[in-house]
């Protein structure tokens, strides 16, 4: 019987810790950007940056929409379909001009150019270049001997964690979780697919509960009938 206990504990303990290493190892680096979209087939750029989070859901449905990333030589590194509403849910046959939409797509160290299509027709247009080349001589979060030559020349390594004016890169808030980051001190930006917390209390309880019937299982008589 305790065998089968013990057993049983080692298990969950594996899987607790399975599941843990899967979720920090799915925070991958990732391109956060926001952007407004009009309802007349336009859109703008409010910000892009770079960091480490998990990607959006994209839908394998044609929408009208889509999102590709490609390289300085036109490969397509990144494609997919996303949606876009402008119906208000709470007024009927009521409709917005223009929505703001955030997108957390993956990192590509040769990535030079990010454009959203409307019916085949480009509506956004992102240079990499021009959005992360700051030309200070360091090779930044962000910048790669690609989509910066002057700051990277050689391999992508990042040295620098700080903005030229000495300030922090990373920002709580801001919908990627950073180096400096973890779920403790910034849940908004690190926060799990899972409610892991549940987990460990789920199993808490249930070491509790063996335990406890461990404990009555070696006070019992041998021999002592119960009715």
């Amino acid at each position: 019987m305790r065998k089968r206990i013990l057993f049983v504990l080692m298990l969950l303990f594996t899987l607790i810790f399975i599941q843990n290493v899967n979720s920090s190892s799915s925070l991958g680096e990732i391109y956060s950007i926001e952007t407004i979209i009009y309802r007349n087939g336009s859109a703008n750029l409010e910000s892009i940056k770079y960091g480490k989070g998990h990607t959006s859901h994209f839908t394998d449905y044609s929408t009208g929409y889509k999102m590709i990333v490609t390289s300085e030589k036109g490969t397509v590194l990144f494609s997919e379909n996303f949606y876009a509403s402008f119906d208000v849910t709470d007024v009927p046959s009521s409709s917005l001009k223009s929505m703001t939409k955030d997108f957390r797509i993956p990192y590509f160290n040769d990535a030079t150019r990010i454009r959203i299509f409307y019916n085949n027709n480009v509506i956004l247009d992102i240079d990499l270049r021009d959005s992360f080349c700051n030309k200070n001589s360091v090779c930044d979060k962000g910048e790669s001997k690609y989509n910066c030559p002057e700051d990277c020349p050689g391999e992508y390594v990042i040295t620098s964690t700080t903005t030229t004016s000495g300030e922090p890169v990373s920002e709580c808030g801001d919908g990627i979780c950073n180096e400096d980051e973890d779920r403790m001190n910034c849940p908004q930006d690190c926060e799990t697919d899972f409610p892991y917390y549940l987990l460990w209390l789920v199993v808490i309880v249930v070491i509790i509960v063996i335990s406890g019937m461990i404990i009555y299982e070696s006070r019992k008589v041998p021999g002592e009938n119960h009715e």
